[in-house]
C-alpha cells in the first residue's frame, strides 16, 4: 500500500471530527469544555497578537542576549558581596509562577485529552486549527500567555545568582533556547506546539510548587526531586517523539503544520535537553549512590 496514500487517509477521517469542534462543543465536551468565555477574550485581538508575533518574534533573540549579559554581569558583581537571602520574594515567586503552571496544566491536558481522543493523534500533531480564531480551543488563550510566561521566567536566573548559587548551564541554556524556540513555534503556528506547551505546563506545575515549598524552608523527600528530574527527561523524550511523527507525515507529504526548520530547531533542542537532563540525573542521584555504596564497602 502507498504510504502516502495511507497516511492521506488518516487526515481525511479525521476532518469530520475536526469540524464538529470548530462548530460548536463535541459530546465528552459537556463535561471538558474547550473554550471558556475568558479564553475566547483572546479572539478580540487575535489579529493584532498574530501580527505582533510575526513581526518581532525576534525580540527573543535580543531578550536572550540582554539575558545573558545581565546574569553573568550580576554574578560578576556579587562575586565579592553577601549574598542576599529573598526567601519571601522567592516563595512568591514559586508559588505565583505555580498557580499559573497548574491552571495552565489543568486546561491543556483536558483541551489535548479531547483532540487527541475526538479528533485523533493525528491533529493534535499536523494541524493547527486549534489555533485559529474561528475554532473553538483554549490552546489560543493559553498559547499566548505560555509564550510571553517564558519571557518572565528569565527572572528565575535573577534569584539564583542575587542569592549566590551555582548558576549551570543547564540553566541558562534552557531558558534562552526555550524562549526563542517557543517564539519560532507561535510565529508561525506550529502545530507540534500543542504536546510541547501541554507537557511543560505539566512539569512546570509540579517543579514551581517543589521549589515554593523548599524555598519556605520545609525540607522534602529527595525522590520528589527525582521524580521531577524523571518527569523533565520524560518530556524530552515525548518531545522528540512528536518531533519524529510530524517528520514522518511531512516526509510522506502528509498536511502537517510545522515547518522543517522548526523541526530542525526543536529536535536539536529536545535531544540536547535530554542529554544534559540524563548527565545531571545521573551526576545527582546514580552517581551518589555508588559512591556512598563505595565509601560503606571502604
Amino acid at each position: 500500500m502507498n504510504l502516502s496514500k495511507s497516511l492521506g487517509s488518516i487526515q481525511s477521517a479525521t476532518t469530520g471530527k475536526m469540524g464538529d469542534a470548530v462548530n460548536g462543543h463535541s459530546s465528552s465536551s459537556d463535561l471538558f469544555v474547550r473554550e471558556y468565555d475568558f479564553e475566547a477574550c483572546v479572539n478580540n485581538h487575535y489579529l493584532a497578537t498574530r501580527r505582533h508575533m510575526e513581526t518581532r518574534w525576534h525580540y527573543s533573540i535580543y531578550a536572550s542576549v540582554v539575558y545573558l549579559i545581565v546574569i553573568f554581569g550580576i554574578q560578576r558583581l556579587m562575586k565579592d558581596r553577601p549574598k542576599f537571602h529573598l526567601r519571601r520574594p522567592l516563595v512568591a515567586w514559586n508559588l505565583a509562577l505555580a498557580i499559573f503552571s497548574i491552571i495552565g496544566a489543568v486546561r491543556c491536558t483536558i483541551m489535548l485529552y479531547l483532540v487527541v481522543t475526538e479528533d485523533g493523534f493525528y491533529n493534535s500533531v499536523c494541524d493547527n486549527t486549534y489555533y485559529l480564531r474561528e475554532t473553538e480551543s483554549c490552546y489560543k488563550f493559553w498559547g499566548v500567555l505560555f509564550v510571553h510566561s517564558k519571557f518572565v521566567e528569565l527572572g528565575d536566573t535573577l534569584f539564583v545568582v542575587l542569592r549566590k548559587q551555582k548558576l549551570t548551564f543547564l540553566h541558562w541554556y534552557h531558558h534562552t533556547t526555550v524562549l526563542v524556540f517557543c517564539c519560532l513555534c507561535h510565529r508561525e503556528i506550529a502545530s507540534s506546539a500543542y504536546w510541547f506547551l501541554t507537557m511543560n505546563f505539566i512539569v512546570h506545575a509540579f517543579m514551581y510548587l517543589y521549589y515554593a515549598i523548599r524555598s519556605s524552608g520545609y525540607r522534602l523527600p529527595v525522590n520528589i526531586q527525582i521524580s521531577i528530574t524523571i518527569m523533565q527527561i520524560s518530556q524530552m523524550i515525548v518531545g522528540c517523539g512528536v518531533l519524529i511523527y510530524a517528520c514522518v507525515m511531512k516526509f510522506a507529504d502528509v498536511r502537517c503544520d510545522v515547518s522543517f526548520p522548526n523541526l530542525t530547531y526543536g529536535g536539536v533542542m529536545y535531544l540536547s535537553y535530554f542529554m544534559l537532563f540524563a548527565h545531571f540525573f545521573h551526576r545527582a542521584y546514580i552517581g551518589k549512590v555508588s559512591f556512598s555504596k563505595n565509601v560503606k564497602i571502604e
